[in-house]
């Protein structure tokens, strides 16, 4: 998927269609790990920062962490995000692994 061209308004929606509705139905018909659309972000958020999210971004601010992110970090979350959807439950379980340990929860 090529979005060089893409505007911010546009890699949000792509990254909104996959962390909310394509991975969550995916994971729900292969039995994943986790299945809700805020564990999907969380982990892809965790992993473009390589560290907590809540560490770079504000979660209190009105507004949501992927308006808070720059161009490069939304392109980021997108292919990872298209990784987890290609390679699957093995995939995603390490990356919540390391997302826990971050938060210090593993």
């Amino acid at each position: 998927m090529d979005l060089g061209g893409a505007d911010m308004e546009r890699l949000r929606e792509i990254y909104l269609n996959l962390t909310e509705r394509i991975l969550p139905r995916r994971a729900k018909e292969n039995g994943w790990v986790i299945v809700y659309d805020h564990c999907f972000q969380r982990v892809i958020l965790d992993t473009v920062f390589g560290d907590c999210w809540y560490n770079y971004l504000d979660k209190q601010a009105d507004k949501p962490a992927y308006k808070q992110m720059s161009r490069e970090q939304l392109i980021q979350a997108i292919e990872v995000s298209k990784k987890i959807e290609q390679e699957g439950q093995r995939f995603i379980e390490e990356l919540n692994e390391k997302s826990l340990e971050y938060r210090g929860e593993a």
